[in-house]
């Protein structure tokens, strides 16, 4: 069982290329449990494995919003209507067109970035842990191997 578990990690890992510092993070864990009593005795040892993974990033500061089809239309125009020479007030006219198009957009994105800004990120956790020793009652000794699953949510703020 130890060397298949072993072995299903070091695949894990190999297969697994997503894993990083900004989407999340991979803990191998060394563990060990020792239990001590009058008649009773448990020392049990092993590894275990934590995976996070981000399913919902913080906000990192970046807001961009494309370009509208009017705001690049009127940048075509406006750039071959100054190769053509026409009359400066169309070209004057065109400008004020493209300026308040540029002005929605920057609109938008400070309203997108007012919404944003809440730094919340949330991912998931998933766990394994793996311990294998020995019991001993009353000089009476046992092998014992012990295994868990966690599963859980962390949110970040």
């Amino acid at each position: 069982m130890k060397k298949t578990t072993i072995y299903t990690t070091i695949l894990f890992f190999c297969f697994l290329t997503e894993v990083s510092a900004e989407n999340g993070h991979v803990d191998i864990k060394y563990l060990s449990e020792n239990y001590s009593a009058l008649s009773h005795t448990q020392n049990l040892e092993g590894f275990g494995i934590e995976i996070y993974k981000n399913f919902k990033k913080e906000f990192d500061g970046q807001n961009f919003v494309e370009k509208s089809f009017l705001e690049k239309r009127l940048e075509k125009k406006l750039y071959s209507e100054r190769h053509k020479g026409t009359n400066p007030l169309t070209i004057a006219k065109l400008e004020n067109k493209l300026s308040r198009e540029r002005e929605k957009r920057q609109k938008l994105m400070v309203k997108q970035r007012a919404s944003d800004d809440s730094k919340i990120g949330i991912g998931l956790i998933l766990g394994f842990k793996y311990l294998d020793g020995n019991n001993e009652i009353y000089s009476e000794k046992s092998s014992v191997q012990k295994q868990s699953l966690e599963v859980g949510l962390r949110i970040n703020w």
